[in-house]
């Protein structure tokens, strides 16, 4: 098990990001919340295998909706 805390930045304000960062969480089988910071950023605490914790960082960056 691997835990990961992940700030993301630019257009992830809202909570279509939120939501589809947990629905693919849940995909993956990672455990964890996603909150929105008063920068306007949205970090992520992680927790699961390290190869999907890297597929969920790397499905966030490039294929959001």
């Amino acid at each position: 098990m691997v835990r990961a805390r992940v700030i993301f930045k630019g257009r992830v304000q809202g909570v279509f990001f939120r939501a589809n960062c947990q629905k693919k969480a849940v995909e993956l089988g990672i455990s964890g919340f996603v909150m929105n910071l008063d920068d306007g950023s949205v970090m992520s605490i992680m927790q699961g295998k390290g190869e999907k914790i890297d597929e969920l960082i790397n499905w966030n960056k490039t294929s959001q909706p």
